[in-house]
């Protein structure tokens, strides 16, 4: 036991700082817990979306939704998410990801969502911002969910921004990009918009 006490004593910062963050684990755990959703990065989205074919919603504005959003979402403002929530009924048993510009808006909808018993909520921390600082795609045209959607069991695939090679020169691949974006618009495949600026209107 003296041994131990000498241990501890001896190395003392080591036992601190796993002190906290055991500390911030538990605080993390009783969160989430205590809210009835997960927040989830930008990847943990992207990789949700490319394996379990989650609902996205986007809760910012209409003139917001427009500007661009997620490939995918469909756009319930949150200002109105308690009176469409019935939209979203169809998809109880899918997992349902919401988000905003920063994740305040979002948040409501979220906890809105977990009253009314969906049972797999999930909130992109960071919003829009940090999925465009992730460099992940967005698009400006608007999703028309159908009623087969409901049962929709084959995600759509998003893929992650490509690496630049070893060299650093990306001239082929904007080639690439540019004749993959020819091809998709005269076939009316869905277009992927670069990332578009969020103007910073003092809105969460």
């Amino acid at each position: 036991m003296d041994q131990l006490g000498s241990f501890i004593l001896d190395h003392w910062l080591l036992f601190l700082a796993l002190a906290i963050v055991l500390g911030l684990l538990i605080m993390n755990l009783a969160r989430e817990r205590l809210l009835g959703f997960r927040e989830i990065k930008p990847q943990e989205m992207l990789q949700m979306m490319n394996r379990d074919d989650p609902v996205v919603v986007d809760t910012r504005s209409a003139e917001e939704y427009a500007s661009g959003h997620v490939l995918g979402a469909r756009n319930i403002p949150h200002d109105r998410f308690a009176d469409r929530l019935g939209e979203l009924e169809p998809y109880r048993e899918r997992k349902i990801i919401v988000y905003c510009r920063t994740g305040q808006r979002a948040s409501t909808a979220a906890s809105q969502l977990v009253k009314a018993g969906f049972p797999a909520v999930f909130k992109l921390n960071g919003g829009m911002l940090a999925w465009t600082d992730a460099g992940l795609p967005v698009t400006r045209e608007a999703n028309k969910p159908t009623p087969e959607a409901a049962q929709s069991d084959a995600p759509a695939q998003i893929q992650p921004p490509a690496s630049k090679d070893a060299s650093g020169d990306d001239s082929n691949s904007a080639s690439g990009a540019a004749s993959s974006n020819a091809t998709g618009s005269e076939s009316g495949g869905t277009q992927v918009a670069a990332p578009a600026p969020v103007r910073d209107g003092g809105r969460d």
